[in-house]
């Protein structure tokens, strides 16, 4: 029974990550499209996002809203993040 407990908590954590990854790419997106605010979302929050799991909605996000998808140092570090997390679910899956 605890471990039934476990993966839905894991997985409730993994959709609301990935749903708040894509609502700040979108929130970040319309910032910089209005002029009229010099606010935006810092990169290290959105990359914090993909790092914390959110990487999925990160990809969807930056190709859905076409945003961010110019920037090659950011791109370069997403796909950095999505392959790290590749690597240690596949460690993770072969010690089990």
């Amino acid at each position: 029974m605890l471990e039934k407990e476990k993966e839905k908590i894991k997985y409730k954590y993994l959709a609301t990550i990935n749903v708040v990854t894509i609502i700040l790419y979108k929130v970040d997106k319309n910032l910089s499209l209005s002029n009229t605010f010099k606010l935006r979302i810092p990169e290290k929050y959105l990359l914090g996002c993909s790092l914390l799991g959110g990487t999925p909605a990160s990809i969807f996000s930056i190709y859905f809203f076409k945003h961010k998808n110019r920037k090659i140092s950011f791109l370069i570090s997403t796909y950095s993040i999505m392959i790290l997390q590749i690597y240690l679910i596949y460690r993770m899956n072969k010690n089990e």
